[in-house]
C-alpha cells in the first residue's frame, strides 16, 4: 500500500497567520527542500506597569520523510518553533509552551543546535496545573539574568510527534507572571492508523521469533489487558481474548467475528498505550468510511460496539457482518487515512 500523508495544514494555517512567513533557519534546512507546512503569528503581553511586548513565532512542520526534516523518527511528525521578541519592553520571555496530548504523544523534544540563537535550558513535559490532565511541552529559559530578551530569537525548538498537526493555543510566560497564548500549530489529531490482521496477533501471541520484537518484554501483556478493559467486559480475562485468536477452521460467524474483535481490540491498545509504533495502531476515534463514498460515516469505537452487539444478537446474519465489519477494519480498507509504513 502507498503511504499517504493527509496534513491538513495549507487551509488551518490560513485561518489564524497575519501574512505567512516562509522562514528560514539556515543550520538545519536545506535550501532545496521544504517544510511541509510554515507559518507566524504575533503573541502580544500586556501590562499596565510593565507596558508591552510582542513575540513573534514561527513554525515548521516536517513529516517523516521530509529531507529537511532535522530530527526525523518514522512514523511521527517533527515541529519546530522559532521565538523572537520584538518590542517594547524591558521584560523578557522565561517559558514557551506547546500543549500536547499526553506524555506519550511525545518521542523527543528539545532544541536544534549549531545556531547562533538563544537556546533553553530544558526542555520537559509537564502536567499544568497538576492533576488537570492538560500537558505541555515546557521550554524554559535561563533567569534572572540570562532570559529571552527584547530583540533575542529562540534556538529552534522542536517536538517530534505521531500526532497529526492541528490547531493548538501556545502559550509564553514572561517576567512577573506575565502570560498569554496565541493559536498555532501543534500535535493535536490522532495519528495516522496502521492497523495489523488477526494473523500477526496469533503469531504475536505464539512469540514467534520474527514479530517477538514488536511490543516486546511487558509490552504484549500490557496490551492484552488493556485490549479486555475496551471490550467492556466481552472478553471475561486475557485467556479469552488471545483463545479467540486461535479460531480455526470452518468457523461459526460468531467465532470468526470473534477473533476479528480480539485483533481490532488489540490494535486500538497498540495505539492507546504506544502510538509511537508503526506496526500496529488504531485509536477509538480514527474515523472509518463504511460506505466507500471518502467520506467518515463512524469511527472505530462505534464500530467495536457494533460487532459486539452482532456477536451477542444470535442471529447468524448479524454476526456475519460483524465479521466482515471488524476483517475490513483490520485490513485497513475502511480505515480512513491507512498507511504501512516502512
Amino acid at each position: 500500500m502507498k503511504r499517504i500523508r493527509t496534513l491538513l495544514l495549507a487551509a488551518v494555517m490560513l485561518a489564524f497567520t497575519p501574512g505567512a512567513a516562509f522562514a528560514t533557519f539556515w543550520w538545519h534546512k536545506s535550501p532545496a527542500c521544504d517544510p511541509d507546512s510554515v507559518g507566524s503569528g504575533t503573541v502580544t503581553i500586556e501590562d499596565p506597569t510593565f507596558g508591552l511586548y510582542s513575540v513573534k513565532k514561527d513554525f515548521e512542520v516536517f513529516a517523516d520523510n521530509n529531507c529537511a526534516n532535522p530530527v526525523a523518527v518514522n512514523g511521527s511528525f517533527t515541529y519546530v518553533y522559532n521565538l523572537e521578541v520584538l518590542e517594547v519592553s524591558t521584560l523578557g520571555i522565561l517559558e514557551f509552551r506547546v500543549p500536547v496530548p499526553g506524555p506519550d504523544a511525545v518521542l523527543e523534544a528539545g532544541f536544534v543546535e549549531g545556531g547562533p540563537d538563544m537556546a533553553p535550558t530544558s526542555t520537559e513535559v509537564q502536567e499544568i496545573p497538576a492533576g488537570s490532565g492538560q500537558f505541555f511541552v515546557v521550554y524554559s529559559f535561563p533567569e534572572p539574568d540570562d532570559f529571552l530578551p527584547v530583540g533575542a530569537k529562540s534556538a529552534p525548538l522542536y517536538i517530534v510527534s505521531p500526532f497529526q498537526p492541528g490547531d493548538a493555543q501556545v502559550e509564553l510566560e514572561g517576567q512577573f507572571a506575565l502570560a498569554a497564548n496565541g493559536p498555532c500549530i501543534g500535535p493535536a489529531l490522532l495519528p495516522e492508523p496502521c492497523p495489523c490482521g488477526s494473523l500477526f496477533w496469533k503469531l504475536r501471541a505464539l512469540n514467534w521469533w520474527w514479530v517477538n520484537h514488536f511490543f516486546p518484554g511487558e509490552q504484549f501483556g500490557q496490551l492484552k489487558t488493556r485490549a479486555v478493559e475496551l471490550s467492556g467486559g466481552f472478553f471475561e480475562d486475557e485467556g479469552e481474548l488471545v483463545s479467540s485468536l486461535f479460531y480455526i477452521g470452518f468457523l461459526s460467524a460468531k467465532r470468526k467475528a470473534k477473533r476479528q474483535l480480539a485483533a481490532l481490540l488489540l490494535n486500538v491498545a497498540a495505539g492507546e498505550l504506544f502510538p509511537g509504533n508503526t506496526k500496529c495502531r488504531l485509536f477509538l476515534g480514527t474515523e472509518l468510511d463504511l460506505d466507500g463514498d471518502d467520506v467518515p460515516d463512524s469511527t472505530v469505537e462505534e464500530a467495536i460496539g457494533d460487532i459486539i452487539a452482532g456477536i451477542e444478537s444470535g442471529s447468524y446474519s448479524l454476526q456475519l457482518d460483524a465479521f466482515h465489519l471488524a476483517l475490513d477494519i483490520n485490513e485497513g480498507k475502511n480505515v480512513v487515512g491507512a498507511v504501512i509504513f516502512h
